[in-house]
């Protein structure tokens, strides 16, 4: 955690990284935003722009040194994400999501995509 927290992230690498753990993409450059036409429309667009917020500043914790434009603070961003803001009929699927269903496997893919951001 420690070398995540000390490789900076730019906003086109966050994009990058958000586009691989959310749609298995790597573009160049991502633009978050829904598209007029509905076949140009990206791919969880909204859980994207919601995440790469909590990433700039919006989220629990993101202006700590260790989180701020960090590879560390894309992983608690998608953290947070799947924890705490990602919809859930109640309380015991999120957990159950989080921990063993689809957030888990988000979290997972995550974690992996911010270790590779160290090679």
């Amino acid at each position: 955690m420690k070398q995540l927290s000390e490789r900076r992230v730019t906003q086109a690498e966050a994009a990058n990284y958000l586009s691989r753990v959310f749609n298995d993409q790597d573009n160049d450059i991502i633009l978050f935003n829904r598209a007029k036409k509905e076949k140009d429309a990206v791919p969880n667009a909204k859980a994207m722009n919601q995440v790469m917020s909590m990433f700039n500043g919006q989220g629990r914790g993101a202006t700590l040194d260790a989180a701020s434009d960090t590879a560390y603070g894309l992983l608690c961003s998608i953290t947070e994400y799947v924890d705490h803001e990602r919809r859930a009929m109640n309380t015991d699927n999120r957990l159950n999501s989080a921990w063993f269903g689809a957030g888990a496997k988000l979290k997972q893919k995550g974690l992996e995509q911010s270790l590779l951001l160290l090679a």
